[in-house]
């Protein structure tokens, strides 16, 4: 197929899947204020001439001389990811149709080149990856558009909407119209387009590390205001309150959740398709909640565009990554999953910035020096140096020694003596209970 048939048939698989939602309610606005087209023109009043869109959303108020919102839609089948130029140029055209409340919006399969996603954001558009293994970019568009979307409601509309103003009042629904249609578009792609693809494909994201903890930076950066808070622990009932209003995705306790295919009781689980995460009731004041909190909300934004099928991914233990000293060897799709959302809620629990700040505090009061390595070896007083930073550090973030200790080695701050038994190993020898 040559490259523009494929654009084409591309092109005209979103129109029918946008047609689809108008037409069965699900855009959000009735139908009867909405339009949808296809290569429909724009004027611009520089080239003096209209500007032909592939697909475009029309919102008609009732009894309107003309649309109130109008969304502009790109849509590109390429092989690679799409390149900052494409952007560059499409914003270009927008900026060119004035004179209505006007948003840009790109599709594509295969994703977009780094540098894109800052690009849109800044900007303002919507990028919607229809086929992509990671809804990450998506949400977190989504979730910047509305928290922008509610600071200027705060601005434009006291407490109390006052219901003899028309322009106050007109503003406020066509921004509760831009939510509803841009979540629901989301949904659409994520689980309409490509739903049949998805579901005979065996996809799992091979991520790095560091992609991930990108993933997790770019989160918290639209959590926190200011770049000086994500310098403190992470206070849980408000971020999850974030999640809540911003994602949609709850976090709620069960007293059982059932038993996974070896007969083990199952802890924790992420359902996807009700954007709910359920914990056992019995580990709430458990040293391990966060991780486990931080795990599952891993899951919910790194694999629910994964091939596995709800009841398989319920049926999953969670992995135990214990402290040792060998190296964990992923040879397993589901060996990939658990190591992405434990790396996942590691760097969300312990953000990079705030963790080397807490230990270099930790390691000056106890005298050591903020800027050389911690070392461990059979020594008594540098396993008790070990268990101190630990111990605070786990404290501090309120999670468990364990994953104090992982993030240091993900850092590279921490070196042990290698012999016969592991530093672990004689760690656990020394303090038992060390978790």
């Amino acid at each position: 197929m040559n490259t523009v048939l494929k654009g084409d048939k591309f092109e005209n698989e979103c129109f029918i899947l946008i047609k689809r939602l108008l037409d069965n309610f699900q855009l959000g606005p009735l139908p009867s204020i909405c339009r949808i087209f296809q290569k429909k023109g724009y004027y611009s009043c520089r080239r003096q001439s209209d500007i032909i869109f592939d697909l475009s959303i029309e919102v008609w108020p009732e009894g309107a001389a003309n649309f109130s919102l109008l969304y502009l839609i790109e849509c590109k089948d390429y092989k690679g990811k799409v390149p900052i130029n494409d952007l560059e140029e499409f914003e270009k055209k927008i900026q060119e149709v004035t004179g209505v409340n006007c948003k840009g919006v790109f599709i594509t399969r295969n994703g977009f080149q780094e540098g894109s996603f800052n690009f849109a954001r800044t900007g303002g558009m919507m990028l919607i990856e229809a086929s992509s293994q990671l809804t990450f970019n998506i949400i977190l568009h989504k979730a910047n558009r509305f928290r922008q979307q509610e600071e200027e409601i705060d601005f434009i509309l006291p407490d109390i909407i006052d219901l003899e103003s028309d322009i106050p009042t007109k503003q406020y629904i066509h921004l509760k119209w831009m939510r509803v249609i841009e979540n629901n578009l989301i949904k659409a792609f994520l689980f309409g387009l490509n739903a049949e693809v998805i579901e005979q494909r065996d996809i799992i994201p091979i991520l790095s590390r560091s992609e991930i903890e990108d993933i997790v930076n770019e989160i918290l950066a639209d959590y926190y205001p200011h770049r000086q808070a994500r310098e403190n622990a992470l206070h849980w009932p408000t971020f999850e309150q974030y999640l809540y209003d911003v994602f949609e995705l709850e976090i709620s306790y069960v007293p059982y959740i059932g038993l996974d295919s070896s007969n083990r009781m199952i802890q924790s689980r992420c359902i996807f398709n009700q954007r709910r995460i359920e914990i056992l009731t019995s580990l709430q004041d458990s040293s391990r909640l966060n991780f486990i909190k931080g795990h599952e909300i891993g899951h919910y934004f790194l694999h629910n565009k994964c091939s596995i099928s709800q009841s398989a991914y319920e049926s999953m233990e969670d992995s135990d990554f214990r402290y040792d000293l060998d190296k964990y060897q992923i040879n397993s799709d589901r060996g990939w999953i658990e190591w992405q959302a434990n790396t996942f809620a590691n760097s969300l629990i312990m953000p990079t910035p705030a963790f080397l700040k807490r230990l270099k505090h930790i390691k000056t009061s106890i005298g050591l020096s903020p800027n050389k390595n911690l070392y461990v070896d059979r020594q008594r007083c540098n396993i008790d140096d070990f268990h101190a930073i630990t111990g605070d550090l786990a404290t501090f973030f309120r999670t468990t020694k364990t994953s104090a200790t992982i993030k240091l080695e993900t850092l590279n701050l921490i070196s042990f003596e290698r012999s016969q038994e592991t530093v672990g190993q004689i760690i656990r020898r020394l303090y038992p209970n060390f978790d």
